[in-house]
């Protein structure tokens, strides 16, 4: 699986993320396209989620000196958080984080988990 479109899930993700966030691009009437979060997502610091999330505030245009997360909607939050989650990484070798999480899931009928139900 990969996040460029080899599973089914992923792929529908995706495409829901970015037409969210395009749409909340337009009602924040900034200046910044789906794109270029997508390539501020590939080309982020995985160390520091922190800023990531002050650049994309920043990117939608929202006033960070005073955000607190009972001013930011719901939708501003999910499409914040699935875009990290959903998006490839440069630092994740063009991976991203739910792809790496999903190879850490167990498969069923391997033969592993065969070895474990005996």
């Amino acid at each position: 699986m990969t996040c460029s479109g080899t599973s089914n899930t992923l792929p529908s993700t995706k495409h829901r993320l970015s037409t969210f966030g395009t749409a909340l691009l337009k009602a924040n009437r900034s200046n910044v396209t789906f794109e270029e979060i997508r390539q501020a997502i590939f080309q982020s610091d995985l160390e520091d989620f922190n800023s990531y999330v002050r650049a994309m505030l920043a990117l939608l245009s929202l006033d960070q000196r005073d955000i607190s997360l009972s001013k930011v909607d719901d939708t501003t939050l999910l499409v914040i958080r699935d875009a990290w989650n959903f998006f490839p990484h440069r630092p994740l070798g063009n991976r991203c984080p739910a792809e790496i999480m999903v190879e850490h899931l167990p498969r069923p009928n391997t033969d592993r988990n065969r070895q474990h139900q005996k």
